[in-house]
This record gives structure tokens, sequence and C-alpha cells, in this order.
């Protein structure tokens, strides 16, 4: 949908093929998950005229705080490195759909709800889809943008390289009594790194609680998760409680070599996915976005096919080295931080310590967490 509301913005006509009804999925619970957006993509966002549909409730982050288990040592940035401003934004995740969605109807995005592809085929010159309602469709390129286990990617015989993790996210809302002043939080413990995120009231966060994964089979209801809860919260937050549903998801990451075949280009997860820890997954999927649209920007101004081998290459050139350094750093930050190890245990400790006696080291994580 993000993908639909720039190109369309662009000037683009869109026809967008979505397997659910939007409405009815709007009209569901809540499902408690905040999604971080970095400053840039914010920016991104606001420049496709995107930003003002789903920022109606944005929790902000001007500081955060990094430990390691019950280390007293800790890692904090704040907005003194960025002159006050917003070190990120938190949106709860069926906000951003529901703005994205009143976006779609406003520019006119035709919709084909309900429907899935089940064939493509390409010519020299476009693109026709087949769709589980008959409907034929012919463009002149396709985005691929439907999840990573995305059935296109089969059908066209690509494939990505998996990760599984051997962990599970509980993610959910809660309520507590001491404000969060704006802060984040981001503990690692061996099983996995558990976070406190900001939202707009004062006296609300988002947590994604990661486990191992046999923890999603112990049939825990949500007076054992808000028990265990309490105990990693109390000093932070005094009484908490939680008031969302909670939901699982367990964790993976994967990505894709190969970027795009013939008129066909992949973007967000169905491209690649990475794990939670450092909230960057949709904002790796909007800088995708904008170097897309803008090389599709520039090859229609120029006259040029829209859908060629040529665009898709520079696209692939372009995101390429980033998203892999993202993947891998977020697997490489998982592993350090999920172990044991005495050696890792002193020298993730020690690096800490580091970074956060060092102003420019500190300066330059936080620039790269907003984006930049």
């Amino acid at each position: 949908m993000t993908s639909a509301c720039a190109l369309s913005e662009s000037g683009f006509k869109v026809a967008l093929v979505e397997r659910e009804n939007i409405k009815n999925k709007l009209a569901k619970t809540r499902d408690g998950r905040a999604i971080s957006i970095a400053k840039r993509s914010k920016e991104i966002l606001h420049s496709y005229d995107i930003w003002k549909y789903i920022s109606q409730e944005v929790g902000e982050m001007h500081s955060i705080r990094v430990m390691d288990g019950d280390s007293k040592i800790r890692l904090e940035f704040d907005d003194s490195l960025t002159q006050g401003e917003a070190l990120g934004y938190l949106i709860e995740s069926d906000l951003i759909l529901k703005g994205l969605y009143d976006k779609v109807i406003e520019n006119e995005v035709a919709l084909f709800e309900e429907r899935e592809c089940n064939n493509v085929e390409f010519s020299d010159i476009d693109a026709t889809l087949s769709l589980s309602s008959g409907d034929i469709l012919q463009s002149k390129a396709v985005i691929v943008t439907n999840g990573k286990n995305s059935n296109l990617r089969s059908m066209l015989g690509l494939s990505a390289n998996q990760k599984k993790y051997n962990q599970i996210a509980f993610v959910f809302n809660i309520e507590h009594s001491k404000p969060h002043e704006n802060c984040a939080y981001e503990c690692f413990f061996r099983s996995g790194p558990f976070a406190l995120l900001p939202l707009q009231d004062s006296h609300k966060s988002s947590v994604v609680w990661c486990e191992d994964e046999l923890v999603s089979n112990m049939g825990l209801n949500i007076k054992d998760i808000e028990a265990a809860l309490k105990l990693r919260c109390e000093a932070i937050y005094q009484d908490v409680k939680i008031i969302s549903e909670i939901a699982k998801f367990p964790l993976s990451a994967s990505n894709m070599d190969q970027y795009y075949k013939e008129r066909a280009v992949f973007i967000g997860d169905s491209l690649h996915s990475i794990h939670p820890v450092a909230g960057q997954g949709y904002n790796l999927s909007i800088r995708d976005i904008e170097a897309l649209v803008g090389l599709f920007v520039k090859y229609r101004d120029l006259g040029f096919d829209i859908g060629c081998s040529g665009l898709f290459n520079a696209f692939s050139n372009i995101r390429k080295k980033e998203n892999a350094i993202m993947i891998h750093s977020m697997d490489a930050l998982v592993s350090l931080f999920s172990n044991d190890s005495s050696a890792k245990q002193i020298f993730r400790r020690l690096g800490l310590d580091v970074v956060n006696n060092t102003s420019f080291m500190r300066r330059f994580f936080v620039k790269k967490a907003m984006g930049y």
C-alpha cells in the first residue's frame, strides 16, 4: 500500500491486488504492534504526501537506552545529538494501515481485493496477470510485495536465503504508572531482546518481547505474561497492565539475491525480512520504495520503458549493498547478544561502554538509526 500511494502520487496509474478485504481487516481488534519509523523514513513518506495520513497518533523517541541483561553498563542516546529532534517515531500498525487505505482511496488506486495472482506472463512490451477472480491485468511493471513467503517468487522460479532464529516475538501494548518520558528501552537477554517503545500517550508503551520458541508451546495466558512482565518493568514503570491482544510471531530472516525477473521486481518483506531487534524492517522497505519510484519517474520522463531490465538492474545496484549491510548487521547483533559465552559477554559490554563514552561513535549510531 505504501508503494501504491507513492506511485500514484508520482502520477502513475496503479492497480493494487490484495488477498484480504481491507475494510474487514481494519474492523478487527487492534493487534498491539507498533511500527518504528526513522526520521529519514518520515521525510520520504512526507515527500509522497503519506505522512499526514498515518501520523494521527505518534509516539516519539527522544532517548534510547540499551542494556545487556542485568549489567549496569548501558548505552544511552538522547536528542542532544539531534538538536532536540526525535530519534524516531512509533505508530501502531493498524493506524498506518488505515491511513494508507485512506490515501489509496483518495488517489483513486484501482483496488482488486479478495483476489490473488494465479499466473503472470511477460512479453517484450508488458506483463499480464491472471487473478483468482478471473480478472486480467496488463501493466508495464509488476511490483511484488506479498510477504516473505511470496507465492509469486516461487511462481517465477526465484528463491530467498532463509534463516530461522528459533525465537518467537510476543507483541502487545501496556499501560503503566510512571510516564515513559519518550524513552525507548532495549534490553538483551539470553533468550532474545526485550523492547519497551513509547506510544503517544505518556502512560502507554508497546512491548516487543523475544523468547525461545519453546515458550510459545507452554500454554501461557495473559496473566502469566503480565506477571513476568511486571518483574522486568517494575524498576522502570512500576505497575504495568496489558491493554491489547498478545500477538505472536515466529522470527526469521530472508533475503533474495536476485531482485527482479523480466518485468517483475521485489520489494518489502518479499525481498528481505530481518529480525525486529532494531525496528528497521519497514524503514528498509521505505528506502527501497524511494529508490524504485525515483527510477520509474526518471525513466518515464525520459520516455523509456519503466519495465525494462535496465531500470530494475539500476534499482538492484542502488539498494543491494545497503540492504545486505543491514541484514547482516541485525543478524550479527542477535548472535552477539543472544549468547552466554563469557568472551562474548565481556566483548559486548566493553563495546557498549566504549560507544557510550565516545561522542563521534554515538553520533554515528544515531545517524544510522535515523536512516542516514
